[in-house]
């Protein structure tokens, strides 16, 4: 990346997890969150 450029990110916030819980009966954990973007932290 050029020096001069700007970095730019975006983190969207969400609902909260919506599924949590193991994928099989040995499986790993996972969650499954509802996306908000309307709730993003924004940095330049």
């Amino acid at each position: 990346m050029p020096p001069h450029a700007t970095r730019r990110a975006c983190v969207a916030g969400h609902f909260g997890e919506f599924l949590q819980g193991r994928l099989g009966p040995d499986g790993p954990v996972v969650l499954v969150t509802l996306p908000c973007p309307a709730l993003a932290v924004r940095a330049v």
